[in-house]
């Protein structure tokens, strides 16, 4: 199995690139789909790290679904994990995605829903136009390319991101991500990738990953 490699290190902050298959997060009981066993971004940077043995979550500032890959940041320390967990959701950290799509949305569009999850363990996310704050995602979508096999988008997350905030908005705007059975979207594999971070000033990039280069 591919293993995380290092896009970004400085003395408060690292960030891997994260291949599909390994969860964020220990699997434990509270996570869906989880088997013992399976990799985790957190057993890696606290077997890898000493900074991460006493961290929550070793450090990690977010989380990706299992599938999902691309950048992932964790805090080097106790104060930068409390300082910039409390700026992930401002201005200051910007998160774009790739997500290829299909059937074609307009080439510029945007989504404000709500998400939340009946159950605890829940594999969905229910969508909806109306809810609490605490439950609200904001996308912004740009088309980059497009050919038989899909619509390639790059997606802005604005402000705190929800559970499944992508996956689940595009599809309920008719427009799923490819390989995402979950909320209709047909192929192999999840065709998302969190490809760009930006975090008080420093911009950090994660390769695009095969399907994502229609065109080249």
């Amino acid at each position: 199995m591919p293993q995380p490699r290092i896009l970004h290190e400085s003395e408060h902050l690292l960030v891997l690139d994260k291949p599909a298959g390994w969860h964020t997060t220990a699997p434990g009981e509270s996570q869906e789909d989880a088997e013992p066993g399976q990799p985790s971004i957190e057993s890696h940077l606290r077997s890898h790290h000493d900074w991460a043995a006493d961290l929550p979550d070793a450090g990690l500032l977010h989380r990706l679904d299992q599938p999902t890959t691309g950048c992932i940041a964790a805090a080097k320390t106790s104060d930068q994990w409390h300082r910039l967990r409390q700026l992930w959701s401002g201005s200051t950290i910007g998160k774009t995605y790739l997500a290829l799509v299909a059937p074609a949305p307009p080439d510029v569009g945007r989504f404000d829903l709500h998400f939340t999850s009946r159950y605890r363990r829940s594999r969905k996310v229910t969508v909806s136009g109306d809810g609490e704050t605490n439950t609200r995602g904001r996308c912004t979508w740009r088309r980059i390319a497009g050919d038989d096999h899909g619509t390639l988008l790059k997606v802005e997350l604005v402000g705190p991101g929800q559970r499944h905030q992508v996956r689940a908005g595009l599809a309920h705007c008719g427009h799923p991500i490819l390989g995402d059975p979950l909320y209709g979207g047909n192929g192999p594999m999840l065709c998302l990738h969190a490809w760009r971070l930006r975090i008080e000033g420093v911009e950090i990039q994660a390769d695009s990953p095969a399907w994502a280069r229609l065109g080249e």
